[in-house]
């Protein structure tokens, strides 16, 4: 078989498994909000993509960003503002659905209700 063949197929294994270990929750302007599973992180967190900059990862308990890996990415103030009241719209729906994600692929569960953290004072 072909080398070239042989690392396209690999490619392609690896981006696969790595659409599966994430769940979108939504997308605001050029944002994209993620759950991960598997990552190998307790600390409850969620991930925001923009475009191909490292992603930028908040704690789900605490109004905090949370840099580990190559997720070391921020967001402007602007940004916050739009991403917590998308997080706050229709009754928290988006809220609750990071954390009902979290919770199917970790081990320290958080109640539903818990409460967001204004994300707006990080800044």
């Amino acid at each position: 078989m072909n080398i070239e063949l042989i690392k396209n197929i690999n490619k392609n294994i690896f981006l696969q498994l790595s659409l599966e270990r994430r769940r979108k929750i939504g997308e605001i302007s050029s944002m994209k909000i993620y759950v991960y599973d598997n990552e190998g992180q307790n600390i409850p967190h969620f991930h925001i993509r923009i475009n191909d900059l490292p992603d930028t990862c908040l704690k789900i308990l605490e109004a905090k960003w949370f840099d580990h890996g190559k997720n070391t990415g921020f967001l402007y103030r602007k940004q916050l503002k739009e991403l917590y009241n998308w997080l706050c719209k229709n009754s928290y729906k988006h809220w609750k659905e990071i954390i009902i994600e979290w919770n199917k692929h970790a081990n320290n569960k958080i109640d539903i209700n818990f409460q967001i953290p204004n994300y707006l004072n990080i800044i």
